[in-house]
């Protein structure tokens, strides 16, 4: 989870588009190809994610000549979740939400037959 200080974006004029942006270029798993040693073909794969939180306060947002702008200087990184929004309730009881959209042309009564077994 990445909370952002608004303020400190705004300092460095940066927006949180730019932290996204950094975070999706930087922290990648791609695959690079094979190598072959002796008979064996091993398929090769480039990780360029951080292994471990700290590894991704680390990531680049912005260099200039004023400096860089780390994901550090601008948010929090923490192993965390959304904050929960909503709570579900059913006849006064916590209860489990499952939505379900439909598509095509499947009858709505058949779907709704479908979920509930």
């Amino acid at each position: 989870m990445v909370d952002i200080d608004s303020r400190k974006l705004q300092e460095r004029n940066l927006s949180p588009m730019d932290v996204v942006n950094s975070v999706t270029a930087q922290n990648l798993i791609l695959p690079s190809g094979t190598a072959k040693i002796g008979s064996t073909e091993y398929s090769v794969e480039m990780n360029g994610s951080p292994d471990t939180l700290a590894g991704l306060n680390n990531i680049l947002i912005r260099s200039t000549a004023n400096g860089t702008v780390h994901i550090r200087d601008v948010t929090h990184v923490r192993d965390g979740f959304q904050p929960q929004t909503n709570i579900v309730r059913v006849n006064g009881q916590r209860a489990a939400l499952l939505t379900i959209n439909k598509s095509g042309n499947t009858s709505t009564l058949e779907i709704v037959d479908r979920t509930r077994r």
